[in-house]
């Protein structure tokens, strides 16, 4: 992708996933610069309940924190994670459920749109 040089747009935003053992992941589409603020993981029920964020720039898978979100939270409990990261055109952040129990992410953002 091509650095911008024309006018664009700075927006905040957020995604909400529903994950229950399975994924959910958030593209960066052409032409926009995502800056990730916070991930928030919150276990709806009391089973045990591991999860891994992965990052990707279309060729390489990265995995950001293995096991978050699960037995260390205790009960309906809440994992942060709040180092920024910035993903360009065609990169992408995963959060994977892998133990069968049942998650809410919020994901909240900066898109910066040059279309």
């Amino acid at each position: 992708m091509a650095l911008p040089t024309g006018s664009g747009s700075e927006v905040l935003k957020r995604k909400m996933m529903s994950l229950d053992n399975s994924s959910a992941t958030l593209t960066v589409p052409a032409l926009h610069i995502y800056t990730i603020i916070s991930i928030n993981i919150m276990r709806n029920n009391a089973a045990k309940s591991d999860t891994d964020i992965y990052l990707n720039d279309g060729s390489t898978n990265v995995q950001l924190t293995n096991g978050q979100g699960g037995s260390e939270v205790p009960g309906w409990g809440t994992f942060v994670y709040n180092d920024r990261i910035v993903l360009m055109s065609g990169d992408s952040i995963s959060v994977i459920e892998r133990d069968g129990g049942a998650l809410d992410v919020w994901i909240s953002y900066i898109d910066q749109d040059w279309t």
